[in-house]
Parts: C-alpha cells; sequence; structure tokens
C-alpha cells in the first residue's frame, strides 16, 4: 500500500456512505480532483489503493500530492453530478477533463400564446411555454436567415410594449416588413397564416414553403398585379441565397445531438452535431485541453459540463462510448428536459453514419488544432528571441488606453495563453488618477493597479508584457513596473504602423528597454502577427468598454437631472422600460405601474423627457 498520511486515511475512513461530492486537494489546499459518488467513503478509499494509479495512470501524479479531502452531500447522484459540475467550472482543478468553450448559443424564440407572435434571438433556453429553434452556432448567418424570414414572412420585430404604445406604423411596415398589427393593418386570422408559413421554413418544410410562394406569385400576376408578384420574386430569391440546403441526416425527425471525439495524446477536441427534425442546423467544434483519461471520461465531462438549464436538451444524445454510470447522466438530463432522455451508442444504420461523420469533423479539427499550435509555438520562438527572452512566453498581456478627446478615460489587458487569446482573463479599468488626455500617466496607472501587491499576496505574473505605444508608453509603463517591485519585468512597446522614410509600406515598430532605435520585423511575420492580434484585440475591448461607460453616463445623466429621481427609481424605471427611449414613449398610466412613484413624479418624469 501507498504510504499516506495517517490523518487522511483516518480522514478518509469517517467519510459518509451516501452520495455527495469530494474534492482533493493538495497539502497548500490547492483543489487537484473533483468527482461524485454515490458511496462518498468507498469511492475515495479507493484512492488510497496503488490499484488506483494503475487504473487511471492520469490521476497518479495527482494522488501522490493529495493530502486533504473535504465532501459535500446530496440527495441524489444526479444532485452530486450538478454539483461536481460546478466546483470544476470554479475551481478549475488540474486533474479534470474542463471545457473551454461552453457559451451559449442563439436560437430562434416565437411565442405563440401571444395575439401577434414575433420571433425573436436568444441565448437561452427556458420552459415558459414558447417554441424554440436551435441553436445556431453561425450568429451571422442566422441573422441573415431571420431577415430573409422577415422579408418573405412580415412578423413584428417590436416588443409588446412599443406594439401597444406606438403612434404610428414604424418604418418595417411601409418596407414591407412588417405586417404593422399595432394598427390593424392584418387581421388575426392572416397574421396567423404568415406565422403558419414561418414555423413551416423553420420546420425544415422548405420545399412546401417554396412551393406556395411560386403559386401566390403566378396568381397574382395573372390577375395584372405585377407589383405584389414582383414583391414575391424577390422575396422568394432572397431567401433560395439565404437559406442554405440542410442535410437530411436520419430518415425520423427526432431531436437529437451527436458528439464526435478526436484525440492526441491529452489534446482532445469535441465535435457537437445539433439535428433538428432530421436535419443538421449548426455544428459546434469544443476544444478539451487536458482531457486525461478514457474516452468514456471524456464523454462524462462534456455531458455533465455543456448541457445545464438554460441550454436546450433533446431526447437523444448519441455518443462514442457511454461513460461511467450512463443512467446517472440520462437522469441527469431528463430532469433538464423535463421529459426522458436517452443516451446511447448506435452500432449501426444512419445513426451509426452521423456519429462516425461526427467523429471525422472532430478529426479534422484536431488537426487544424494542431497546425494552429504549431503556428503559435514559432511565433512565440521568434517574439523570444526578438524580446531577448530566456524562454517563449506561455502568458502575454498586452494593455491599451482608450478616451474621447480626453473625456472617461479607460483601459484594457488582454492576455493570451500559448499563442491563443485566453477571454477569462480580460480585463478593463476606469483611470482614477488620470482624468485627462496623459496616456502616460494613464499606462502608469494601470499597470502598478495590475501587478500591485497586496499584503502577501502576489499575482501570477506574465512572461511578456505589451503595452501599446513608443518609447514615452514605454518609459512610463517601466516606470510603474518599478514602483510595484519589479523592475526588471519583460515588457515592450508595440507602437502603430506607419510608412518607412521613403514612404513605401507600413510597419509594426516594436521597442525595447535599454534600446534607442525600434525593432522592426517584417510585417508578415509570425511574431509581428501575434502582437498585432493581441493589440487590435486590447484596443477592440477598451473601445467597447468606453462605449459602454458613454452609455452609462448618457443614461444616468438624463435621469439624475430630473428632481426626485434618485438612485431607486432611476433603477426601478430602467429595469420596467429597458431604456430612457422607453421612459420617454410611456404613457401617464404605464409609468403609475411603477410601485409607489406617484401621478406627480411620473409628471414630471415625463415634461423633462419630453422637452424639445
Amino acid at each position: 500500500m501507498r504510504v499516506k498520511p495517517a490523518e487522511l486515511a483516518e480522514a478518509v475512513a469517517a467519510l459518509p456512505m451516501t452520495a455527495g461530492v469530494y474534492l482533493l486537494k493538495d497539502s497548500g489546499g490547492r483543489v487537484l480532483y473533483v468527482g461524485k459518488a454515490a458511496n462518498l467513503r468507498s469511492r475515495v478509499r479507493s484512492y488510497l489503493d496503488d490499484r488506483a494509479a494503475i487504473e487511471r495512470p492520469h490521476l497518479a501524479p495527482y494522488l501522490k500530492r493529495w493530502r486533504d479531502v473535504q465532501v459535500i452531500l446530496t440527495s441524489t447522484v444526479a444532485e452530486a453530478l450538478v454539483l461536481e459540475n460546478s466546483f470544476i467550472k470554479k475551481e478549475r482543478p488540474p486533474a479534470n477533463v474542463r471545457l473551454r468553450d461552453d457559451k451559449r448559443y442563439l436560437c430562434l424564440r416565437i411565442d405563440l400564446r401571444h395575439q401577434f407572435p414575433r420571433i425573436t434571438l436568444v441565448r437561452r433556453f427556458q420552459r415558459d411555454g414558447a417554441l424554440y429553434f436551435g441553436p445556431y452556432v453561425d450568429a451571422k448567418a442566422l441573422r441573415q436567415t431571420l431577415r430573409a424570414i422577415r422579408e418573405l414572412f412580415p412578423l413584428r420585430s417590436c416588443t409588446d410594449h412599443t406594439l401597444e404604445t406606438i403612434a404610428a406604423p414604424c418604418l418595417y411596415w411601409q418596407l414591407g416588413r412588417c405586417a404593422a398589427p399595432c394598427h390593424d393593418h392584418v387581421t388575426k386570422a392572416r397574421y396567423d397564416e404568415i406565422v403558419t408559413g414561418a414555423l413551416d421554413l423553420l420546420r425544415g418544410r422548405r420545399d412546401d414553403v417554396l412551393a406556395d410562394i411560386r403559386r401566390r406569385m403566378v396568381e397574382e400576376s395573372e390577375a395584372m398585379r405585377f407589383e405584389n408578384a414582383a414583391l414575391l420574386r424577390d422575396r422568394l430569391q432572397s431567401l433560395e441565397r439565404t437559406l442554405e440546403r440542410q442535410r437530411v441526416a436520419v430518415p425520423d425527425t427526432t431531436d437529437r445531438d451527436v458528439l464526435g471525439i478526436a484525440r492526441e495524446g491529452n489534446a482532445a477536441v469535441a465535435i457537437l452535431m445539433f439535428i433538428r427534425d432530421g436535419a443538421v442546423v449548426s455544428v459546434r467544434d469544443v476544444p478539451l485541453p487536458r482531457a486525461e483519461g478514457t474516452d468514456a471520461d471524456v464523454v462524462a465531462a462534456f455531458l455533465g459540463q455543456f448541457y445545464d438549464a438554460e441550454k436546450y436538451v433533446p431526447p437523444e444524445v448519441l455518443v462514442p462510448e457511454l461513460p461511467e454510470d450512463a443512467e446517472v447522466f440520462e437522469t441527469y438530463l431528463s430532469e433538464l428536459r423535463g421529459t426522458r432522455v436517452e443516451v446511447r451508442v448506435p452500432q449501426r444504420g444512419a445513426q451509426k453514419d452521423i456519429l462516425d461523420m461526427a467523429r471525422r469533423n472532430a478529426e479534422l479539427a484536431l488537426q487544424s488544432q494542431r497546425t494552429a499550435r504549431a503556428v503559435a509555438r514559432d511565433a512565440l520562438v521568434r517574439l523570444a528571441e526578438m524580446a531577448r527572452l530566456p524562454a517563449p512566453p506561455e502568458v502575454v498581456e498586452c494593455f491599451d488606453v482608450s478616451h474621447l478627446q480626453g473625456e472617461e478615460v479607460v483601459a484594457s489587458m488582454v492576455r493570451c495563453v500559448d499563442g491563443r487569446m485566453d477571454r477569462s482573463g480580460y480585463r478593463h479599468y476606469r483611470i482614477r488618477e488620470n482624468v485627462t488626455n496623459d496616456d502616460f500617466g494613464s499606462m502608469n496607472e494601470i499597470l502598478r493597479r495590475r501587478y500591485r501587491v497586496d499584503g502577501d499576496e502576489r499575482l501570477e505574473r506574465p512572461d511578456l508584457i505589451v503595452v501599446d505605444g513608443g518609447k514615452g508608453q514605454l518609459s512610463s509603463a517601466r516606470a510603474a513596473l518599478a514602483e510595484v517591485g519589479w523592475p526588471d519585468a519583460p515588457i515592450v512597446g508595440l507602437a502603430k504602423a506607419r510608412a518607412n522614410r521613403d514612404g513605401i509600406g507600413r510597419f509594426e515598430r516594436i521597442f525595447l528597454p535599454h534600446q534607442d532605435d525600434p525593432v522592426v520585423p517584417a510585417p508578415d511575420a509570425a511574431e509581428t502577427l501575434l502582437l498585432t492580434r493581441m493589440r487590435d484585440e486590447a484596443h477592440r475591448f477598451a473601445i467597447t468598454y468606453h462605449r459602454k461607460v458613454r452609455s452609462q453616463m448618457a443614461v444616468e445623466s438624463a435621469l439624475d437631472a430630473i428632481t426626485g429621481v434618485g438612485d431607486r427609481w432611476r433603477r426601478e424605471l430602467l429595469q420596467k422600460f429597458g431604456s430612457v427611449q422607453g421612459i420617454r414613449d410611456a404613457s401617464i398610466d404605464d409609468l403609475l405601474q411603477v410601485p409607489g412613484l406617484g401621478r406627480t413624479r411620473a409628471l414630471r418624469i415625463l415634461e423633462h423627457l419630453r422637452e424639445p
């Protein structure tokens, strides 16, 4: 038996024999591994045996460092699965497989309970009685499709509040993209027909929809209503151009997700194909860094971390290998869906073919990822040579400052890990000390705030710092780093491209400490492309935050100028009406629906906001 501290063996022996989650920790309290079990004592005790390292070799190095265990009891194993994935996302234990990308994808939502339904784009699936279509990975293509649908089926796009209060039909009605139910320009029966046509299109009945359009176009032409016929013709052509033909994956119309996995060492990529009504509506590749363990472990990590209460769960999920305790995952997914969900491995037929196709796509994505890693490694090696670093930088942080004529100065920091942008490490700042147009002072401030030492806590420092600017910004940045006790910090300044002395070309200039003349690498060099990508991303992130700050100030100033409207009423009004424009468009009766607002204050608000 492996020798373990007596205290650890005693702690394991005292664990309850019930369902729950366990966290294995090292001597410093860092979580190494998170797992679930129907019997906590039995499962955790198995890790004290030498056979654990043999049966699960990817855990062996972490079991050597294991010195403490924490457990959380749950009523069922399904509840433990939910809690396990919550801890994995929060603690990021090194021994667990984690999804790099678990973001929400766009869906189309239409609520048929409304008298005049509309189609909206949403990222969260809810059990609210509405119909949901998707998910769709390509947001740009989806918005183009939605525009084509609205040209063909002129459903309203306005909010319920606007529908009830708008004084006259909007521009969309004049363009023929809205039937204008707000002013009775369409009957309820005709609007229902428009809704039915849109639903048929979304459900894949495209041939029927296109045939109906052609029939109506001929009827309008024969009746010599040529303008109407031409409108239908244009809409038909737009629809045929925009809507791609979807491949029919299986002969039935069951909704299902199909998971394909490709692995190389401890790197893996998962491909998830979303099949709705028998057709592939979208495909998503999800990187799985440090995917150690068996294929069943990877499948288990994916199922537990990808699906939650705000994602659509289909009645079937096809996987390449069943995870351990597959019935637990079926119970978990069934609870999310509200009806039974089956997780299975198809052995033959069309479903086996679509699973093989998902695997082949995963292999292609892994090959692309391998190529991208090689390019990133080459760029980091070249960057290390240029910046005179002892080794290729694994972590690079890039800073940028943004303002509008010196007003509302903000800054951003973006983080690059192993040549890939790490959005979880992005940060933005509002400048506190230098509120004027002083880029040098602003850069000094944000670097001091980023790398200062608070007590005994020291922020994990990057391998390279990049600041947007030339000599001045670099000097200011180095002064700030010296103030926080890091005078020898690896840092470079990246000045924006400009033409050379002969007016030819545009070259990025890279300034190094203790060197007067900048380094001018080739414009298409790998290190140049990496640095400019980070600088452009930092600039985009700063501009986005700056716009948000300006928008918030505009809202606050518009409401703050009204006597008797403080933080509470501003918050209540914006929560109910969504924006200052929504408040301005509201009637006095609408405002009085805000509890406690009062008629006098409501009239004062409308008078102020509607002043010419």
